[in-house]
């Protein structure tokens, strides 16, 4: 069984060439057999004729010189036999005898008939003598001439065409390793390429085809395996920074239990603080439990009839209390009614709670953070935007990776009571593109900075 594909080319090649090669001998085989018994025939008929004028226009006086139509005969190659109009023999030639009586009821078209272990091709003539009387005729040609030209024919195309198909393999098979060549350099350069060394990249060759777009594809796929390995170990350096520092409190407040004695209330205080640091780890651990089912599509969102208006609304108030304790006003000025999507109305809600808590985090005091909801065309459109410090341009491309955070000193107070993981806004984008949307955000440093999200709108 043929598993390499430079076999199975080579052999589909040498069929194809086998079949055309065949299918032309065949046809040239029947065309050349069917001229070459035509041509027989009219030589038959000829030779019948010229046989009928000159030898029997006056049967009667060569009737005693048989020796020289049968010396005729023999030099031609031919068999003949005369019948009189009652039907009986006159003369037959030594080779025809005794098959020529089946003759005399033949008609006047050309026959094939076998005499004496030979092959024939006979033709029925009619003469008359000069006295009137009727004769019938019945000359034939031997095919053996024919029929050499014919096995001669076909031993040549049973020699030519093996020739030419092994031949063909050869050719093929240089043929299709040099086509292939470049695919083997692909694979043997992709075959060394490991988790390592993803940076590397495989050949493109100079020419235009399927190689040069098959290696073209190989290196975007390694850019995206690369970027992707790239991110899974900043993703799991960054998550075990963000757990190391909870893990290092909690231990050294422990051992410190442990290595003096404390009265209730210094136990109480470490409990405290114990619960504080175990609840910021898991805060840290379920935010990437939720980013890791998101990215796997295994988060089960609901896809119900969601007001963002009222979505909004709710959102507002409930950061209102936040915002009045950092000197934030947050505001809902514009909510268009009967702005409906179809989605998750507690993922929807989370991600406006993240754009507003990000705008009060960083909106100055006496600031103010809005969020505006309306419809248009076929999208929902909604704008968390706030007049904080905003975001240095060369932080904007990032804001969205998972452990991002720009420069700390941004947030008003060094002990930020909001903190953060560098989590909220992947998670808030993850949210956006489940439900079909997408966020983008513009900033200006010292000005604000605005979120706009787009959702496919309900109706």
């Amino acid at each position: 069984m043929l598993r390499s594909l430079k076999s199975r080319l080579t052999l589909l090649y040498v069929v194809i060439l086998g079949v055309i090669l065949v299918a032309f001998a065949a046809s040239i085989y029947f065309t050349g057999r069917r001229e070459l018994y035509g041509d027989f025939e009219d030589s038959v008929r000829r030779q019948a004729h010229a046989f009928t004028r000159m030898c029997f226009e006056d049967f009667d006086r060569l009737r005693g010189d048989e020796g020289k139509l049968n010396s005729y005969l023999k030099e031609l190659g031919a068999a003949a036999a005369v019948f009189d109009a009652s039907g009986a023999r006159l003369y037959e030639s030594p080779d025809g005898a005794p098959g020529f009586e089946k003759t005399r009821a033949a008609g006047e078209g050309a026959f094939h008939f076998r005499v004496r272990s030979r092959d024939y091709r006979f033709v029925v003539d009619t003469a008359r003598d000069r006295s009137g009387s009727e004769y019938r005729i019945v000359f034939g040609l031997e095919e053996e001439r024919v029929g050499r030209r014919l096995e001669r024919m076909l031993l040549f195309f049973a020699v030519f065409i093996p020739a030419m198909l092994l031949i063909a393999w050869y050719v093929g098979r240089v043929f299709v390793r040099g086509a292939l060549s470049p695919v083997d350099t692909l694979r043997k350069q992709a075959e060394s390429i490991q988790r390592s060394n993803l940076s590397q990249r495989v050949p493109i060759p100079k020419t235009r085809g399927e190689i040069r777009d098959l290696a073209i594809t190989l290196n975007d796929m390694l850019g995206r395996l690369e970027r992707a390995f790239d991110q899974v170990n900043a993703f799991t350096s960054n998550a075990s920074h963000e757990l190391k520092t909870p893990l290092a409190n909690l231990r050294t407040e422990i051992e410190l239990a442990l290595e003096r004695e404390a009265d209730v209330a210094a136990y109480q205080r470490l409990l405290a603080s114990a619960a504080e640091e175990v609840s910021r780890m898991t805060h840290i651990v379920e935010n990437l439990l939720l980013l890791a089912q998101l990215d796997s599509k295994q988060a089960v969102l609901r896809r119900d009839p969601v007001d963002l208006g009222d979505v909004a609304r709710q959102a507002a108030t409930d950061m209102e209390i936040l915002g009045e304790t950092r000197g934030v006003k947050v505001r809902a000025p514009l909510l268009a009614p009967g702005v409906s999507v179809s989605g998750d109305e507690v993922a929807l809600r989370r991600v406006l709670m993240n754009l507003l808590e990000n705008g009060v985090k960083y909106g100055r005091e006496g600031g103010e953070v809005k969020v505006s909801v309306w419809k248009e065309g076929a999208s929902a459109r909604v704008e968390v935007a706030d007049t904080g410090v905003g975001i240095p341009a060369e932080s904007v491309p990032h804001l969205f990776d998972r452990f991002y955070r720009v420069d700390r000193g941004r947030s008003r107070s060094p002990a930020d009571a909001i903190g953060g993981h560098g989590l909220g806004l992947s998670i808030t984008r993850s949210l956006v593109e489940a439900h079909g949307g997408t966020i983008t955000v513009t900033s200006r440093e010292g000005v604000g900075t605005t979120f706009h999200v787009t959702l496919p709108a309900m109706g």
